[in-house]
């Protein structure tokens, strides 16, 4: 099992596609761990919508107080994961055009 932490802020444009590009990974074993730092669009909504569609593999959070840096709010995540792996994720960099042999490599 592999924890995935990501962050948001202002990603309403880019947030949806980063998740269904995770979703569409060949790798299933993975809970995906998302922080969101007091945007100002809708991100919370987006990735709380993918939370409640996806119980089991998605966790939404929002910080109480901006963390001010994509940094920061990694490392208050930390506190969410449970697993012995944990990879970090941006908001905004999607993996789906990636090919798998490309992925693996990244990863081993």
């Amino acid at each position: 099992m592999v924890d995935i932490l990501m962050a948001v802020y202002n990603g309403e444009k880019f947030v949806a596609e980063q998740i269904d590009s995770i979703l569409a990974q060949s790798e299933t074993d993975w809970h995906l761990i998302i922080c969101d730092d007091m945007s100002k669009d809708r991100s919370f909504e987006i990735i709380s919508g993918y939370a409640q569609k996806y119980p089991d593999k998605i966790s939404a959070h929002k910080n109480a107080v901006p963390t001010g840096s994509a940094q920061a709010n990694f490392m208050s995540m930390l506190q969410y994961a449970q697993s012995e792996y944990v990879m970090f994720s941006d908001q905004d960099l999607s993996l789906i055009h990636i090919s798998e042999p490309t992925r693996r490599s990244y990863i081993s």
